[in-house]
């Protein structure tokens, strides 16, 4: 940019500094935003935690990428997309030798999403609903007798109760079909059953107590897991985190155990909860 000169007759006797103009983004950065950054987003928690019991550590990575928006241009929600959804989940025997992980479950999903705005119904009460549907894979990545896999259809509807600024809670249940052959873990009905529920209760952005919910086919192998998460935060770094405390009593917190039951407590850190 040219510096802006004096014209005849002015009393500025030398060149004025050079205008400014903010810098455009490359046409690159402009498309990595639209179609890579800007379409990720959390989806279950994320989080790393550690116990007493064997196996000790427990993590979990997850993310989902919106593949398509339906309703790009409307004015208001419902926002109805089309997600690709994929969860990594293992227990790590950190302790042993060498180090190993005792079991990890690779979970890619497709689903259409759609999430509502909340409504007020009463004075400072709010209430919202959301819905994923589609299909889940999930295996442990291992051959011959350790192999373990599942194909479903799921429904998930999911409401919200009360404002998030204050006292709220999130009611979560979800129903699913199992499909294809599952000759590798062929009672794993009996453990998991048709559905499950979550329950989520939480002020604002404070402390938050989840309890997941499942009692298999016959109601005979109930499991229950509570997530107890408390924000932190360190200032000078301007880093956000979560203390997470995980209780976990029933069946299949293990896919290659999916039959034997367990009963552990271990805390650790949380991203995303």
């Amino acid at each position: 940019i040219e510096s802006a000169r004096p014209t005849a007759g002015s009393p500025i006797a030398h060149d004025t500094p050079p205008a400014r103009r903010a810098v455009e983004p490359s046409n690159t950065e402009s498309i990595l935003h639209r179609y890579f950054a800007e379409r990720f987003g959390p989806h279950e928690p994320v989080y790393f935690i550690y116990g007493a019991d064997d196996p000790v550590a427990k993590l979990q990575f997850s993310l989902k990428y919106r593949l398509l928006e339906f309703d790009k241009h409307a004015d208001r929600p419902p926002r109805k997309t089309l997600q690709f959804g994929y969860t990594q989940r293992s227990l790590w025997d950190i302790n042993g030798t060498s180090s190993p992980f005792y079991d990890t479950s690779y979970i890619p999903e497709l689903f259409f999403e759609s999430i509502a705005a909340p409504v007020e119904d009463a004075p400072g009460f709010y209430h919202g609903l959301g819905l994923q549907t589609g299909f889940l894979h999930e295996s442990n990545g291992r051959d011959g007798l350790d192999s373990r896999s599942l194909n479903l259809l799921f429904v998930r509807p999911f409401f919200l109760l009360g404002s998030t600024e204050r006292w709220h809670a999130i009611v979560a249940p979800e129903l699913f079909l199992y499909v294809g052959a599952m000759d590798d873990n062929p009672r794993l009905k009996d453990y998991r059953g048709y559905g499950r529920l979550r329950c989520a209760l939480g002020y604002g952005d404070g402390p938050s107590l989840t309890i997941l919910g499942y009692c298999g086919k016959d109601f005979d192998h109930p499991s229950m897991q509570l997530d107890c998460s408390i924000p932190l935060r360190f200032a000078p770094l301007d880093f956000k985190t979560f203390l997470l405390i995980q209780y976990f009593n029933g069946y299949g917190e293990s896919l290659l155990d999916y039959e034997k039951h367990s009963q552990t407590i271990r805390a650790g850190m949380a991203l995303v909860r």
